[in-house]
């Protein structure tokens, strides 16, 4: 941090070296000073500041935390929506497989029935 300083008797010093009466000299200074320091954050203004940080910095915290627990609902929402969805969608695959495949194997029993009547007239 940088430290800001003012050296109000030398500028007193110099003024009067410079012809400037003693007590208008003193004036000057003390205006200066008041001028420079009136910017200048005092402990309080400090402590106000760290105050309202900290007050900001719980707020969005919860509000963090708040976002965070709505994002994980529907996140999880999400999820299950779309396990039951690949579900739905598995199921329905399989049941047309096993369809396709009981057509197949009466297409066969078909073709096998049809050798052994053709080959008990052949024997």
């Amino acid at each position: 941090m940088t430290r800001m300083t003012f050296d109000s008797l030398e500028y007193v010093r110099r003024l009067q070296e410079a012809g400037v009466e003693r007590q208008t000299a003193e004036a000057h200074a003390d205006l200066l000073r008041d001028m420079l320091w009136s910017d200048v954050a005092k402990t309080d203004d400090l402590e106000r500041l760290e105050t309202g940080l900290k007050s900001d910095m719980a707020r969005l915290e919860t509000e963090l935390k708040s976002d965070m627990a709505r994002l994980e609902t529907e996140l999880k929402s999400d999820m299950a929506r779309l396990e039951t969805g690949f579900k739905n969608e598995l199921d329905h695959r399989l049941q047309e497989l096993e369809l396709r495949m009981t057509i197949k194997l009466g297409g066969m029993l078909a073709v096998m029935a049809g050798l052994i009547v053709t080959a008990q007239k052949l024997l």
